[in-house]
């Protein structure tokens, strides 16, 4: 999926964090937004596995919402307040500095300056993936790639790197892929889940919200 205009992308955070996570379909339905995708990654202090706790550093409309890192440095994707992609590693302390509006954590950045990311397949392997990359004039592209199942196997991270060259792209990242990968438009999951108990419930989503 491309979008135009980057500052339409925006972080949507469940409503009863640490609580219980939002299906993709939840967030979007919420925020009034036309499309979304899966975003940052979860931790599980409960063992629920109920995505009600986003990991690293979480960021909406300029403001920390949630941070369960103190100051270490973290992997972000984030979009800052001029609609730019954000990836690599960052502290809280920079969020402010950086201009950063909002943001969720995982990795590896896929392209960071226009150059290849440091990531190793070996160690990824291949599975269900989605990421987030951006265009030299400002257009957010969203991927989402099925996997685990007979139809599509998934991707390396080799895969993501050479989809988002191909959109020429100069900033990419991977964010939390598996069972998590889901792209909504128009009400509707475009991707086929590997989930077989359908959609999961996350932390955080990337939406897109109508002109």
């Amino acid at each position: 999926m491309l979008i135009k205009n980057p500052k339409r992308v925006k972080v949507a955070v469940t409503k009863e964090l640490e609580v219980t996570g939002e299906r993709v379909s939840d967030f979007v339905k919420d925020t009034g937004a036309v499309a979304g995708i899966n975003g940052g990654g979860f931790y599980d202090p409960k063992g629920t596995g109920n995505g009600a706790f986003p990991d690293g550093l979480t960021v909406h409309n300029g403001e920390i919402v949630h941070n369960n890192i103190g100051n270490k440095s973290t992997d972000i994707v984030a979009i800052d307040k001029d609609g730019n992609l954000v990836v690599g590693q960052i502290t809280a302390d920079d969020v402010k500095k950086k201009n950063i509006y909002e943001a969720v954590s995982f990795w590896p950045a896929l392209i960071k300056d226009g150059k290849r990311g440091k990531f190793d397949d070996g160690l990824w392997g291949v599975a269900p993936r989605s990421a987030i990359g951006q265009k030299a004039d400002g257009t957010i592209i969203f991927v989402v790639i099925d996997g685990r199942q007979l139809s599509s196997l998934g991707a390396k991270m080799s895969d993501l790197y050479n989809i988002f060259m191909d959109y020429g792209a100069v900033t990419a990242a991977n964010l939390d892929g598996g069972s998590s990968s889901e792209l909504i438009y128009n009400g509707k999951v475009i991707n086929k889940l590997w989930n077989i108990f359908g959609e999961r419930y996350l932390p955080t989503a990337f939406v897109v919200l109508p002109e």
